[in-house]
């Protein structure tokens, strides 16, 4: 029995699924047949396959030029990049070991200005005493005292009020107040402060008192006679508050009829003090004997 007959539509997809079979067969065999025609020219005459690679090469070189400079800029560029980021850390390292440095330079400097101030301080000779303690200054205090300082010793040390306190230059002051372990002392420059002076070889009495400011002044002359500028001041020891002898400063006039006198302390460079009991004067605990 016969089939039924083909629709158009099949026989097109018949055909062309033909065609393209044949076509393909067609592709294969054009490709077989160049590659063997390139042996074949390549065994007959070597020129022509040079002159051919040469030509493919003159082509392509200016693409794969193209094409390799920006890999190689880049390439560099992150190169350089990698360089930048160890350059940073270097330079991080290399800044924390000079802080370092820089904070062992700060502890030597004070170390060595801390030696040097006692060496100083050391070398000074107050007279015959009973008993001293050096401290080193911690707190500038202010109210009612507006010159005075704060030290770290107090009656625990032997501490007691009205003491000298002695610096590697000279007096700086007396003890005003004192605690267990802390002590203010009142300064020569405080308005507060009154000192009996003797002024120059004649040992001219007066009386030193402060003035807020850096240089007290020259009060109550036991004579009329000036005193004369570049004079030494000592202190007096009347009164029995402070041993007689104790070197304060030199006379200076304000060229107005007034004497002021230039301590020899240094108030900026006064990291340390000296605070020396004398004991008790032998005069007074005679007199106390007799009453």
């Amino acid at each position: 029995m016969d089939e039924a007959p083909h629709s158009l539509g099949e026989i097109l997809d018949t055909g062309l699924q033909t065609a393209k079979r044949a076509l393909r067969r067609m592709a294969y065999a054009g490709l077989a047949l160049l590659a063997f025609a390139l042996v074949l020219v390549g065994k007959i005459d070597t020129r022509i396959v040079d002159s051919a690679r040469s030509t493919v090469a003159d082509i392509t070189a200016p693409i794969l030029d193209a094409v390799s400079s920006p890999l190689s800029s880049a390439t560099e560029w992150l190169g350089d990049i990698s360089a930048i980021g160890d350059l940073i850390a270097e330079n991080q390292r290399l800044r924390e070991e000079n802080a370092k440095l820089e904070k062992l330079r700060l502890i030597a400097h004070d170390l060595r200005t801390e030696n040097a101030g006692l060496r100083r301080l050391l070398s000074f000779d107050p007279g015959p005493t009973v008993k001293s303690v050096t401290t080193r200054v911690v707190a500038d205090t202010g109210g009612v005292f507006a010159r005075s300082l704060m030290v770290h010793v107090g009656e625990v040390q032997g501490v007691r009020k009205n003491l000298a306190v002695l610096s590697a230059e000279g007096l700086v002051g007396r003890v005003q107040n004192v605690g267990e372990s802390t002590a203010r002392i009142l300064l020569v420059t405080d308005l507060n402060s009154k000192i009996p002076v003797a002024i120059g070889a004649n040992r001219r009495r007066a009386i030193l008192s402060g003035t807020n400011g850096p240089s007290p002044r020259l009060e109550f002359f036991a004579s009329d006679t000036p005193p004369t500028p570049g004079a030494l001041v000592l202190t007096s020891g009347d009164g029995g508050v402070f041993h007689p002898g104790l070197p304060i400063g030199i006379v200076e006039s304000d060229g107005r009829g007034h004497w002021t006198v230039r301590p020899f302390v240094d108030w900026d460079l006064l990291d340390y003090v000296r605070i020396v009991d004398y004991g008790e004067d032998p005069a007074i605990a005679i007199a106390r004997e007799r009453r």
